[in-house]
């Protein structure tokens, strides 16, 4: 079980190839868990053979989609997050998706910027590319 998140429903991501800067031996991936009854945890892991290294790389979302890819052509992985503005309370918020890059240097996932808010967001894919829109304030 990982340090952080309650480990509901985690799913592992692992980049297949791994960043030209990485050692070898050493595969990125993304253990995403649930948080309480709605909400999400996504963190930046190390494998190295049977070892899970804890890079200390986390964000949280308001909902429990968060996907793990490559959006900058980096070869680490890269968040898109599902989160409600509240406004006015989460049932009736507007959704829309906060992407993050993983900063290498800073060992941590550093927000980029948001989507405009989701008409369908039941049906809408994750983002393609790191978002710099502004972000709605919850």
């Amino acid at each position: 079980m990982m340090l952080r998140g309650d480990g509901t429903g985690s799913t592992v991501t692992c980049d297949t190839k791994p960043p030209a800067s990485a050692q070898s031996w050493m595969v990125n991936c993304v253990v995403v868990s649930g948080v309480g009854l709605h909400a999400a945890l996504a963190e930046m892991v190390l494998m190295s053979g049977s070892d899970l290294i804890d890079t200390g790389a986390y964000i949280t979302a308001t909902t429990p989609r968060v996907v793990a890819v490559d959006l900058n052509g980096d070869g680490y992985l890269d968040l898109a997050a599902r989160d409600s503005d509240y406004k006015p309370n989460f049932a009736e918020g507007h959704l829309f998706d906060r992407t993050y890059s993983y900063d290498r240097a800073s060992g941590r996932f550093v927000g980029t910027g948001c989507t405009a808010a989701l008409a369908d967001p039941a049906h809408a894919p994750a983002p393609t590319t790191l978002q710099v829109g502004r972000c709605p304030v919850s």
